[in-house]
């Protein structure tokens, strides 16, 4: 079975409403990852599918702050995203993958990625559309995060959430591979984007 295919049997919304997985599997050689980290557990659909699909030598990790079903094969943490003394003290290595579908608020997503992405070779922001569900998840001052990784290229990683050494870090070496976004960009019904470390190619 293709990751689509696992994803619905496993009854991930990244395959039966996001449509995420063809999208991921045109741009992730699962033979090449050793290493992966999803970010939110949920009820594990996801991280079931993940370890359906990769190797049976690739480490799946995942972390959640809330209760999660223990999964066969993974290493399943409780690390809090917005903590970033916590994610580090929680990083076990150099990720070839790490993708957040967190929180989803503008904070959540910037934290993270800000405190991690020197961690991974590949990042990956899931749910960009989060602002279109709700003021929740983007409050007074944010910066929406998928209008961040458009203008990426002209402005940079301005993130009020980052340090000056974290932009730097990440002005210098990320990558956009391709954003996907599915329905009109004014509201859109799923967005997801993938990004490369240039440092660790």
């Amino acid at each position: 079975m293709n990751l689509h295919e696992i994803g619905l049997k496993h009854g991930t919304d990244k395959s039966t409403y996001h449509e995420y997985m063809n999208f991921y599997e045109k741009h992730i050689n699962k033979e090449e990852i050793e290493r992966f980290l999803e970010i939110g557990i949920l009820r594990a659909e996801s991280i079931k599918t993940w370890r359906e699909w990769f190797s049976s030598k690739t480490i799946v990790e995942g972390w959640d702050i809330s209760p999660f079903p223990p999964v066969v094969g993974c290493d399943l943490r409780y690390v809090n995203q917005l903590n970033e003394k916590q994610m580090l003290e929680n990083v076990t290595g150099t990720y070839d993958i790490i993708l957040d579908d967190g929180g989803h608020t503008a904070k959540m997503m910037q934290t993270s990625i800000s405190v991690l992405f020197p961690y991974t070779k590949t990042y990956i922001i899931e749910d960009l559309h989060a602002p279109w569900c709700g003021e929740g998840y983007v409050k007074p001052g944010d910066i929406n995060t998928l209008d961040l990784l458009e203008k990426f290229s002209v402005d940079g990683w301005n993130s009020p959430y980052s340090t000056d050494e974290q932009k730097e870090y990440i002005d210098k070496n990320m990558e956009i591979v391709e954003i996907f976004v599915r329905g009109e960009r004014s509201s859109p019904l799923s967005a997801t984007a993938i990004m490369r470390n240039k440092k660790l190619k």
